[in-house]
Order: structure tokens, then C-alpha cells, then sequence
């Protein structure tokens, strides 16, 4: 099955595992390359520079890379949201990129997810709307419940439908507020 894939762009994020961060999981995690900024952040500054599109992003590897301005401890990353979402009755339903972006902002990359980027696993953010600029939260990592659902060494879910069962069990629960996503992440090998 060829995966409902919108490329969102490029971003740089420290996804060391911070001192003191620990969760009860089977695997080590040696990087959270989660989507969300609440453990693995971006380069400071970087949203002052309003260079980005409306997920956040950035069409290019090479200006991605410029806001780290050089200091290190950043990696590139490759987002793409999966354009679908499960119901509470297990209908898959198509994502509206009108109700969750903010106008205003750059249009996403109208290309598909480039060849050459290997996928890290799967990430279930949650997204309030297009009033918020970003998305928000990965319970994955931000409330550490990679300790009660199975992850990979980087903090993310290896399967697609996992991903989504985790989605639609995060909209009902809410450990943070939803609704809730899945954003395949990508890096370069």
C-alpha cells in the first residue's frame, strides 16, 4: 500500500536525549526526533526568521540547515503528515491541510517526499487548528508514553497502522489536547 503522503519540508532539531529524560521502554532511545519542540528543539531564533512554510518547514535541506547558523548538536530531519486519520468508528478520513495550517504562510512543497530519505518511524502529534502555527505535542516523548506504547531508538513508531490506532486512541484520551496526527520522519542515511 503506497502511503497518502503530504511532503511537509525540512527541519533541524537537537534530538540528543536530554539529562534526566527517561521513560520505561524495552528499547533505548538514542535520539527523540519527534515533531514537536517540547523535548527536542529547534535552533533558537529560528521562528523569528519567518523563512518557513505553513507547516513549519522548509522546502530546501540547505535552508533548513541555515538556521542553525553553524552551532552544532542539530540534525536534519524530513517531515511528511499522513493524509489520512482514523474516525471512532475505524473510518479512515482524509485530512483537511485547510483546517490545520495557517494561511499566510508559504505553501508546502508541491513535490512528493524525495528519493534518498530513509524513514525513521512514525510520530503522533497533535495539531489544535490552523490558529496555532506549529504542531504541538508527541506524547511519545513530551508525556512519556513511549514507556506504554512500543517505540524504535528514536522515540517514534516503526508501523504506520500502529501509528494511526495510536492516533485515534490519543483523540479519545487526550493526553494533551487534540486532535492528533502521524508525520512520517525522514532523514538522509
Amino acid at each position: 500500500m503506497t502511503l497518502p503522503l503530504q511532503f511537509l519540508g525540512y527541519g533541524v532539531r537537537c534530538t540528543d536525549v536530554p539529562r534526566g529524560w527517561a521513560t520505561n521502554t524495552p528499547v533505548a532511545v538514542d535520539e527523540i526526533c519527534s515533531v514537536s519542540d517540547c523535548v527536542n528543539s529547534r535552533p533558537e531564533g529560528w521562528v523569528e526568521r519567518w523563512d518557513y512554510n505553513s507547516a513549519c518547514c522548509y522546502e530546501t535541506e540547505e535552508a533548513a540547515t541555515r538556521t542553525a547558523e553553524g552551532r552544532p548538536g542539530f540534525r536534519l530531519l524530513a517531515y511528511a503528515l499522513v493524509m489520512v486519520r482514523l474516525n471512532e468508528k475505524d473510518d479512515e478520513i482524509a485530512v483537511d491541510l485547510d483546517a490545520i495550517l495557517p494561511p499566510g504562510l508559504p505553501a508546502l512543497p508541491a513535490e512528493p517526499v524525495p528519493d534518498g530519505l530513509a524513514v525513521l518511524g512514525y510520530d503522533v502529534v497533535s495539531k489544535q487548528g490552523a490558529n496555532y502555527m506549529d504542531f504541538e505535542c508527541s506524547p511519545l516523548s513530551c508525556c512519556g508514553l513511549a514507556g506504554e506504547v512500543p517505540v524504535n531508538r528514536y522515540c517514534l513508531l516503526d508501523d504506520f497502522g500502529t501509528a494511526l490506532r495510536v492516533a485515534q486512541r490519543w483523540d479519545r484520551e487526550e493526553p494533551e489536547p487534540g486532535p492528533y496526527y502521524v508525520v512520517q520522519v525522514l532523514r538522509r542515511p
